[in-house]
């Protein structure tokens, strides 16, 4: 994990602007909280979306904020745009799961050269725009100078501080609480004849696809590790008789153990990620479920092996 990602184009480091800023910010936030951050900032160019995503993709999932040294230069980098759209996506999965609010973000600009002049197309506009959006520290005019004031350094390293250790306590407090509801609502079942291990609990409301995975991710946690969405054969292993429905689909019986559980859905808790994709059960009526839809009798076998795309999509 890293305490900040420093995302610049790389033109704008000249006389070692950037490398300066990064060492300034290191140095305040050690005196600041006791600790040397972790800071990534990538000295290298990249040419391709291959080389970005092997190099960088990684810090960006792994990093806390990011700091945006902003510029005409930063606006027409493809690679700038990917890192600055990659922190707007975490910034709407906090808000989501309401650990920062609307207005609060985890992106810090810095506005090393002014906007105004620069030469950019509709899509390089549309990134412009949304960087105006944000609250900025303006270093414009102190290109020459230092990179920036002490005070500036101290006012923005606070911020960062103040705010990824909100965000932290949030999480705390509603991990402590899932575990909590957890305890009350769920048993784990093991399967006599596989030994797999499932995990029963009921839900608000049916879940899509999208918001299984997001609920057996919160399962994941250090004292309850390998819960994960089971694979297609796995769900079927759980069946026992059938009867046809009006539209001649087959509504299943589970078999005993599983028969007591009639609500929810069941999680699969083996440690080994499955070749066929993730699935999930309707356990009122064994009906299986992907990312596409329902996963009929007659199409089983074709569908082995696919990944389901991520379309939300609500079972029957």
């Amino acid at each position: 994990m890293f305490d900040i990602f420093i995302s610049y184009a790389h033109s704008d480091n000249e006389h070692s602007w950037v490398d300066n800023f990064a060492d300034s910010v290191s140095k305040v936030f050690k005196r600041l909280s006791g600790d040397s951050p972790k800071i990534f900032k990538d000295s290298e160019e990249i040419s391709t979306a291959q080389l970005w995503e092997e190099r960088i993709k990684g810090a960006l999932e792994h990093s806390k904020v990011m700091i945006s040294v902003v510029s005409p230069s930063y606006a027409k980098s493809e690679w700038c745009k990917r890192e600055w759209e990659a922190f707007e996506r975490k910034e709407r999965q906090l808000r989501d799961e309401e650990l920062i609010n609307p207005e609060q973000g985890i992106i810090y600009p810095i506005l090393l050269y002014s906007l105004d002049r620069g030469r950019f197309n509709s899509e390089q506009l549309s990134l412009v725009e949304r960087i105006n959006k944000r609250q900025w520290i303006d270093v414009s005019s102190d290109i020459e100078k230092t990179p920036l004031r002490l005070d500036q350094i101290h006012k923005l390293v606070e911020l960062i501080l103040d705010d990824t250790l909100l965000i932290e306590e949030k999480s705390r407090q509603k991990l402590s609480q899932r575990n909590n509801e957890s305890d009350r609502f769920y048993t784990i079942i093991t399967d006599p004849d596989t030994g797999l291990e499932w995990r029963g609990e009921t839900t608000d409301s049916e879940l899509s696809f999208d918001e299984a995975l997001q609920f057996v991710s919160r399962l994941d946690t250090d004292d309850d590790y390998g819960w994960r969405l089971p694979s297609e054969h796995e769900l079927e292993s759980l069946r026992g008789e059938f009867t046809l429905d009006e539209n001649n689909h087959p509504i299943y019986s589970l078999k005993p153990p599983f028969n007591s559980q009639r609500y929810g859905y069941l999680m699969s808790g083996d440690l080994v990620k499955g070749n066929a994709g993730y699935y999930i059960m309707n356990v009122r009526n064994g009906h299986i479920f992907n990312g596409i839809g329902f996963v009929t009798a007659q199409h089983e076998k074709s569908s082995l092996g696919r990944t389901p795309r991520k379309t939300p999509t609500r079972p029957s």
